[in-house]
């Protein structure tokens, strides 16, 4: 938790709404910033009423490429989805690779094409994302929203 020190300079292209919610996140007194609920109905609510603000489709990432490794794209979340107390991502587990089950990691490496260059080791270690090991579209949009609020 920030207890004292300075903002950091928000970029000139950071959305108004977005601003005034980090400000909101770096009030000097800590029980009055908002909640992290709080905080993702505030992004979910700016990115339904700003469609420039829609978050990128994962295969737009230009980061975490491996080569010969697709991504399966799943639905959209709902805000009910992202609130739920098993979507909620703590910032330990960022850091965190996810393991997979021996299951998956056979589902997984079945699904390889014989040109990729992963390893068992690798997808055992959850390196690549799966419907199952990510819960991909949940995981990917709460570490976005943790990125931002960190900016």
């Amino acid at each position: 938790m920030i207890k004292h020190g300075p903002m950091p300079d928000l970029p000139e292209r950071t959305p108004n709404p977005m601003k005034d919610l980090i400000h909101q996140c770096w009030t000097e007194i800590p029980s009055e910033r908002p909640e992290f609920r709080d905080i993702v109905k505030g992004i979910c609510k700016m990115v339904h009423d700003n469609p420039q603000m829609k978050f990128p489709k994962p295969a737009e990432f230009s980061v975490n490429k491996i080569s010969g490794v697709y991504r399966e794209e799943t639905g959209s979340i709902s805000t009910e989805e992202a609130l739920g107390e098993k979507s909620v991502i703590f910032v330990s587990d960022l850091n965190t690779p996810q393991m997979l089950t021996s299951e998956e990691s056979k589902e997984t490496a079945s699904r390889e094409s014989k040109g990729s260059r992963d390893s068992a080791e690798d997808v055992t270690r959850g390196i690549r994302m799966t419907k199952k090991s990510a819960k991909s579209a949940n995981e990917r949009r709460l570490k976005l929203l943790y990125f931002l609020l960190n900016l």
